[in-house]
């Protein structure tokens, strides 16, 4: 039996409808190829998925890293222009015979 026919004969039983004119030896090889894109092929489309999740998970790393290394930088640079103040500031670090007051805003 003709492998173009067992398609036909295919679609008919599962209540497809489809015009003869679109079930050839090129449709059937389309679709075969689309499939084989679809999950086979080293780059399928399940594997450019995962790819792009991982894609956007390491650019929003990178973002965070970024805004961290500017903090870092910032802090840095407190710290050279008044150690004392940067000291005092961060650590609640205070000299002797001296208290220090930590006031802290109300949440709402």
């Amino acid at each position: 039996m003709n492998l173009i026919r067992l398609v036909k004969v295919g679609l008919q039983k599962a209540g497809l409808r489809v015009p003869e004119k679109y079930v050839n030896k090129f449709s059937l090889t389309l679709v075969v190829f689309l499939i084989w894109l679809a999950f086979f092929d080293s780059y399928s489309l399940i594997e450019r998925y995962q790819l792009g999740r991982t894609i956007a998970r390491l650019e929003n790393e990178r973002e965070a890293y970024i805004k961290s290394i500017d903090q870092a930088l910032t802090n840095k640079t407190d710290l050279e222009k008044n150690k004392e103040k940067f000291a005092r500031e961060k650590y609640f670090m205070h000299k002797q015979n001296e208290e220090v007051f930590i006031v802290e805003p109300k949440k709402r």
